[in-house]
Parts: C-alpha cells; structure tokens; sequence
C-alpha cells in the first residue's frame, strides 16, 4: 500500500487527518485505518461507538479529510436525512471496502463528495488485508476495485481448475510475501492455503487484460436459482436505486419443491413495496417476495 500511495497525486498527505470509524479488530481497521495510516503521517480521529448522526458531526468538528468506508456505513452517507454538504467540505478522500461496492453506491458517492477522490479497495485478512485498490491517477470501470498492489501475484480459477479468460469469473487466487501460512489450530480450514503459496479468497470475480478486477460477490453467498448463482449483491444493488431504501440485504430460503426464495427484508416499510417491485420486474429479476417487519 505504501508503494501504491508513493504517489503523491494518489490523494494522501502527510498532516491529513483520517476517522477511525471501523474497529481495530477488523483488517481493515488495524491495517489500513491504524498502522498504514500512522505510518505514511497522518493523524487519526478514532470513534468510541459507530453512530452516524456523531460521526458526521465529528467529521465537521475535526475536519476530516480521509474516509475509510464499509459499504452500509457508505449508503448512509447517500441516503440518511441528516447529510448536509456543509458538514462534509473538509472530506478530499474516499475509500470502501471490505463488501461488495454496488455500482449504483459508487455513483451516488460521486455525488456526495464531488469534490473527493473516491476509491475501492479490495483484500481479505488471509492476504494481510489489501489485495487491490484504484489508482487515482488513471480512470477505472466503474465497478472495478482497481488493480493489484505492487508483490502481489494473482490468478481467477474455475469450478474445474483451469485458468479464466479475459471477463470470465472464477475463484480469485492471490500468492504475496505477506500472505498468512494457515489457521492457527484448524486443520478442516487449511483448503484454503494451496500449494506453492497460493490463498484461495473464496471470492468470485472476474479481470480483464489490462489488470482491473471486478468483485462480484463472496462464493459461498451466491443463491442457486433453478441452475444459475445468482449474487445478492446485484439485487442488493437494484433495491438500493429506489430512494426510499435506506438499505438492503438479500438472503436465499431453501424450499423445498422449486429454488430458493429471494427475500427482501424491508423495515417500516410497508407503503413503498409495490414502488419496489416496480425497479425489480423491468431489471428482469423476476418475482421477489418482501418480507415485511
């Protein structure tokens, strides 16, 4: 990460002041928003307790330059009724990870932070947290989380183990000096760690030519429907666009004589169902039935 950012067009400065939001004992949160931080010189301002109206006001209150972001915390900055442009202004750099980034999230923030660098970032606690990032300095696809960091080696597999072509996705492989050895006492998880060096992520993507990698979602959190996987994070995607969702989860549920359901959850909600089935069916996502609380 530190070769990535040796850029100075990159974004970072020494005297930048970052928020702590994500726990220390997330990877993320210890490398990246801790010790990676600490060591390029910015400064930290770390939140007791995750609770968005005080962070904002916290971002205002410190002039926080520097975002590390989780996509849920990312789509109260898009839709929570208490943003103002002017608790924000000090913000020039933007980064999420850890899940999944919607390309319709990653759209909204541009409108959030006009003025901001924003990124993705991509990595698991297997490969010592960061695997990829976008690189400020060239136009990435929107989707993508950009390219590897510099020691990193990688390779997209198939269900049948050969290699992936440009745009085909697979099971992401990554081999570094960085990358964990195994599971201290865990022996059934030790699939993960292959020969020669290699970590599986468990994460299906796809990359093109040029290195830009797109995450797709996690394998084991694909729903099969009728055959097909089926990523919640693209129906997740598809609610989030309605401006009456706040969030979205989409879980599978197993029955018993055809695929499983999709279920959307939806939280005193109850007058915007059909307004939410109306952004599904021209998708062509089919029937999706709303659980409502």
């Amino acid at each position: 990460m530190a070769a990535h950012n040796a850029d100075p067009r990159q974004g970072l400065r020494v005297g930048d002041i970052a928020l702590g939001v994500l726990p220390f004992y997330h990877a993320a949160g210890l490398v990246v928003n801790l010790h990676y931080f600490f060591f390029i010189g910015l400064s930290i301002v770390v939140v007791e307790k995750y609770d968005f109206p005080s962070m904002l006001n916290t971002i205002a209150r410190f002039q926080i330059t520097t975002l590390i972001l989780v996509p849920p915390q990312a789509v109260s900055f898009c839709k929570h009724p208490a943003v103002r442009a002017s608790l924000l202004g000090s913000v020039k750099y933007v980064i999420v990870g850890a899940a999944p980034v919607p390309r319709g999230l990653q759209r909204s923030l541009y409108e959030v932070f006009p003025d901001a660098q924003i990124g993705q970032a991509y990595g698991t606690t297997e490969a010592t947290c960061t695997i990829a990032m976008l690189c400020s300095t060239r136009k990435h696809p929107v989707g993508s989380v950009g390219s590897l960091l510099p020691g990193i080696e990688a390779k997209v597999c198939k269900a049948d183990g050969s290699l992936a072509g440009e745009g085909e996705t697979g099971e992401l492989y990554v081999k570094s000096l960085s990358t964990a050895l195994g599971y201290l006492n865990d022996d059934g998880a030790q699939e993960t760690f292959k020969d020669g060096g290699w970590v599986r992520t468990g994460d299906q993507v796809s990359m093109t030519n040029n290195g830009e990698i797109f995450v797709h979602d996690r394998l084991k959190d694909f729903i099969k429907v009728r055959g097909f996987g089926v990523a919640p994070a693209e129906l997740e995607d598809c609610l989030l666009q309605h401006p009456h969702v706040v969030d979205a989860c989409v879980i599978g549920v197993p029955d018993e004589y055809s695929a499983p359901l999709r279920f959307a959850v939806v939280p005193e909600a109850k007058q915007i169902t059909q307004a939410v089935r109306c952004v599904l069916v021209p998708k062509g996502l089919g029937k999706i039935l709303i659980a409502l609380c």
